[in-house]
């Protein structure tokens, strides 16, 4: 996602703006964030929030609407980024962040693959490191990342929200995912997943690309069914 693009259009509240690039330590470009003192990732919340206190009592999990509100505001920074011409590449809650009062911000993929080295994967015999689990059907195929294999991606992302931070396809082998895919399968719907939640997700995972929703549409669906679960709280 880094680009010297991603300089300007970086300013949105649902994107965790660059304050910069350099190259004066490793001679590569590295990105300069600002500090948020109270953020954490979206997967580190999530997966806390699954376990108990010093008293040995489960923690409060999130409830749907506050996952749904976090999803609209995923939802919203990306649509921001692709308004702007940006492809993510790697949309996923682990680069999501997320303070203490739920506002969201977009982060950079480098981040996640730092933190969870785990989530990605090799097939075969490149040698590079992807977040296989997450990406689209054609992306797997070989074609290049677009805005609407973001979508996808976004599908899997909201699942992990909806599940509390688990990984996708986990039982599967990442060489097997792809005929999967091209097979039908798809992730199961969570438990606690309203049904209006778990279609838009299967839209997401539409095989054909232009048969996914675009973002603004998503971030559009998100808030209205948010708004709709708490106009009686």
């Amino acid at each position: 996602m880094i680009s010297v693009g991603s300089l300007v259009v970086n300013t949105h509240r649902n994107v965790l703006n660059i304050l910069g690039v350099s190259s004066a330590i490793s001679g590569s470009p590295v990105a300069i964030y600002p500090l948020v003192v109270d953020g954490q990732s979206l997967k580190d919340l999530l997966m806390k929030r699954r376990e108990t206190d010093a008293a040995g009592a489960p923690l409060q999990p999130l409830s749907v609407p506050q996952l749904v509100y976090i999803s609209a505001q995923f939802a919203r920074g990306i649509n921001h980024l692709a308004r702007n011409g940006l492809v993510h590449k790697d949309i996923a809650a682990r680069n999501c962040l997320v303070t203490s009062q739920l506002q969201v911000r977009v982060m950079d993929g480098a981040l996640g693959m730092d933190l969870f080295p785990g989530e990605y994967d090799t097939v075969g015999e490149n040698p590079v490191k992807l977040p296989i689990r997450w990406m689209s059907a054609e992306c797997l195929t070989g074609h290049a990342a677009s805005t609407e294999s973001d979508v996808w991606s976004f599908g899997v992302a909201m699942w992990e929200i909806m599940t509390h931070g688990d990984v996708p396809y986990e039982s599967l082998k990442a060489e097997g995912l792809l005929m999967t895919l091209q097979d039908g399968q798809r992730l199961e719907q969570p438990s606690s997943c309203p049904n209006q939640i778990f279609s838009l997700m299967g839209q997401c995972w539409a095989l054909s690309p232009e048969d996914r929703p675009s973002f603004h549409q998503l971030t559009m669906a998100l808030h209205e069914f948010y708004a709709a679960l708490t106009c009686f709280i």
